[in-house]
């Protein structure tokens, strides 16, 4: 399994500015913390698989992610919980002007998914993983959390 601890540039919380590369590929994501969420108690994990682990899925959490070589795109990814204790993915975005969003009760791969799809296609075959694009393994975001709770 993968650990992305080793490639986050930050100084959270005095800095809600994070970069984050991925080595395998070279790309590089930019993140702006919003709302930093925290875990419930009956708090849920990403899946995980044989390349990436499970982590810890936040409630009211928002945070602002840029990425792309050429053409930057920024999007808006939140999480909140609803009354079933299940999250929900959101990821907001500005085309020309105009607001779009989409929304998954799967996952935030689900989301983004949908998102690339809306963005460049159903047909298209770009894949980005949930959990980078929602920020997910940020280390230092799950360790201020988990500081918050036991302070």
């Amino acid at each position: 399994m993968e650990s992305f601890e080793n490639y986050e540039t930050e100084n959270y919380p005095e800095d809600p500015h994070i970069k984050y590369q991925k080595r395998s590929n070279g790309g590089t994501f930019y993140y702006e913390v919003i709302e930093v969420g925290f875990y419930p108690n009956e708090f849920k994990t990403t899946r995980g698989d044989k390349r990436m682990r499970p982590y810890p899925i936040p409630t009211n959490y928002k945070i602002k992610t840029t990425y792309g070589r050429s053409v930057k795109q920024i999007i808006t990814c939140s999480i909140n919980y609803d009354e079933n204790h299940n999250p929900i993915f959101k990821i907001d975005w500005m085309k020309k002007d105009e607001n779009f969003q989409v929304i998954s009760k799967k996952s935030a791969t689900e989301a983004t998914t949908l998102y690339l799809r809306k963005l460049l296609g159903e047909d298209t075959n770009t894949k980005k993983s949930g959990v980078i694009v929602f920020g997910l393994q940020l280390s230092c975001l799950k360790k201020f959390r988990e500081n918050e709770k036991e302070g």
